[in-house]
């Protein structure tokens, strides 16, 4: 069970992304209802996997040339792109799982 203090901290930083970045609130938004709902499981650090809201489980990799890649559709075809890295609703998800649990 996630603490009221924890829920409070994933609604921030998923607030922090839609403030920086208006266009993103709505994957900010979906990503913050994968990371405050369990939905991400790292299998080492840096192999990660994340079920999305529609129940399908996507694989993120980090990779020191790019960062995290993940094998969602989205990701390949149309991610969003802040300061130079690629972001689909997954890896947005970890940033903001990342940020909670200080990882």
């Amino acid at each position: 069970m996630i603490t009221q203090t924890a829920q409070e901290t994933y609604t921030t930083a998923a607030a922090r992304i839609a403030e920086k970045h208006p266009s993103l609130a709505g994957m900010a938004a979906k990503a913050l209802d994968i990371a405050e709902n369990g939905r991400i499981n790292r299998l080492a650090e840096a192999r990660v996997y994340v079920r999305s809201t529609s129940g399908r489980e996507y694989r993120l990799e980090f990779t020191q040339g790019s960062g995290w890649i993940c094998n969602c559709p989205a990701f390949s075809h149309r991610p969003a792109v802040i300061n130079g890295h690629r972001y689909c609703k997954h890896v947005m998800a970890l940033g903001i799982y990342n940020r909670v649990k200080g990882s």
